[in-house]
Order: structure tokens, then C-alpha cells, then sequence
């Protein structure tokens, strides 16, 4: 199968976008409160730090309040799989871990613009560079969306009741494939 252009995120980037996110340093601040206030709560019990270190419920709570959480959100990002791909025949196929979705560009409407009035996030992963699955949009509409480090311009392609969002450093580059190769509605 020949493809016209293909883009798929790795999980190594995943994993760096999720690193270097907001969601780490909150994530660490508010398990890092359950923990000393399990530590405060027990050593008042039991009289003392040490006795509280001692205490299997306090482990407990580390493991369940901050380890478990932790191995859960890393495992929501190296799992999540984002990818599309312009067919040769001109159809987009998008398959993420929210959704896939099939649309002949030639039947399609293709838009580029700068706002694509994403409301919010209703079901997928999203940090700070990065925005993979199911939103609401300000027309009450859904889509599936793969935005990763958005260049201010998103590709918007809407076909028999399906809405695709995509954004990505070369956006521009698709549109104009699309467009020519395709000749998708504007």
C-alpha cells in the first residue's frame, strides 16, 4: 500500500512529553501531601516518626497513594497510540486508543485553520504538547483529535458525521498533499 504521508507517535516521545509535563510536578506535590499526612496522622497515634515508619499502614498508603498512581499514569502514556496515514487512494485512516476512524478525502471537507474550537477533552490523554483522543467541540460535535506540539495550525476533516483534528510540526505540508493529491473539499 503506497501512502501519501504517514505520522505516528512514538512511545519514547510519549513518555518524554509526559515527563517533561505539568502533570509530574503536581502529581509529586499531591502524593507527596497523602504521604506526609499519613506520616503526621500515624506518628501522632503511635507516638513518633520512627514508630510511624514502622507502621505497615503507612506503607500501605505510600504504595497505594503514590506508587500505584505513578506506575498507572506512566503506563497511560507508553500505552497510548497515536498514528495516521494518507492512503495512496486517498483515504485517512487515524487509529489511536480512543478510536479509529476511515475517511475518503475526496468526499470530505478539509479545512486548515487555527482554531479548531476544541471545547474539552472527553476521553483520551492530555498534557502539555500533546492531546490524543475523543473532544468536544464548541458546536456540541465530537471528533478524535491527535494534536502533538501544535504548530498553530490544525487540519480539520469532517465526512459523513465524522470529525477528524490533527496538528503536528509539517500540518501545513499535509494540507497541501491532501489538497492536490486528493481534491478534498475546502
Amino acid at each position: 500500500m503506497s501512502y501519501l504521508y504517514a505520522f505516528r507517535l512514538s512511545s519514547s516521545e510519549l513518555v518524554s512529553l509526559g515527563v517533561s509535563a505539568l502533570a509530574w510536578p503536581l502529581f509529586i506535590i499531591a502524593t507527596g501531601f497523602v504521604a506526609a499526612l499519613a506520616l503526621v496522622i500515624i506518628a501522632r497515634q503511635c507516638g513518633g516518626v520512627g514508630c510511624a515508619l514502622r507502621s505497615p499502614f503507612f506503607w500501605l498508603v505510600v504504595v497505594l497513594g503514590v506508587i500505584l498512581p505513578a506506575v498507572v499514569m506512566v503506563f497511560d502514556i507508553v500505552t497510548t497510540r497515536a498514528e495516521y496515514v494518507v492512503t495512496g487512494n486517498c483515504t485517512l485512516v487515524v487509529d489511536t486508543s480512543f478510536g479509529s476512524v476511515r475517511v475518503s478525502l475526496p468526499n470530505a471537507t478539509v479545512t486548515l485553520t487555527g482554531d479548531p474550537g476544541i471545547k474539552l477533552r472527553k476521553h483520551g490523554i492530555g498534557v502539555p504538547g500533546l492531546l490524543v483522543g475523543r473532544v468536544e467541540l464548541s458546536d456540541g460535535s465530537e471528533a478524535l483529535a491527535i494534536v502533538y506540539r501544535p504548530p498553530g495550525h490544525y487540519l480539520v476533516v469532517k465526512s459523513d458525521g465524522e470529525t477528524v483534528i490533527l496538528s503536528h510540526p509539517g500540518i501545513e505540508e499535509v494540507y497541501e498533499k491532501i489538497m492536490s493529491a486528493c481534491r478534498a473539499t475546502r
